[in-house]
């Protein structure tokens, strides 16, 4: 049993903080703005703050939690499995693609990767995304939330 810990107490109907990381800026800046979609239905002074970590392969460690292994094997697996979305975004949209974009320092990438968040997902249709994983993101946020949508 951990000698310290945080209790959070939920009572649907009430103002919701969220505190979301997200591995580097391009990320923040786009769950900042997805999150606004999401809570803005119904809002109810619901809050968040996303705070990119620059992970780089890893979680940071105050979160390496070792009461629910589950939780830690799949915290200790994520970055790993959302590096391929990167590679066929900068295919999809970069000239010369992620090869191309490979060739630069690591800053010009994040600059690439913030100006895609900046100009891609202001135009993302949280209500129609077609990805399971997405709209299981979108429903559990606004559980959270209380938001009963129809």
């Amino acid at each position: 049993m951990a000698a310290s810990g945080t209790a959070i107490i939920w009572m649907r109907g009430e103002p919701m903080h969220f505190e979301i990381l997200a591995e580097d800026a391009s990320g923040k800046i786009a769950l900042e703005s997805v999150l606004e979609k999401i809570l803005s239905t119904k809002r109810q002074d619901h809050s968040h703050r996303v705070i990119s970590y620059k992970g780089i392969d890893r979680i940071p460690k105050d979160l390496r939690g070792t009461t629910d292994l589950q939780k830690r094997i799949l915290l200790d697996r994520l970055p790993k499995l959302l590096r391929g979305y990167g590679e066929k975004l900068a295919d999809a949209v970069y000239p010369g693609g992620s090869q191309e974009l490979k060739q630069f320092a690591w800053a010009h990438t994040g600059q690439a990767k913030c100006e895609w968040a900046n100009n891609i997902v202001p135009h993302l249709d949280v209500e129609s995304n077609q990805s399971r994983s997405f709209q299981v993101f979108r429903d559990g946020i606004r559980n959270l939330a209380g938001i009963v949508t129809s």
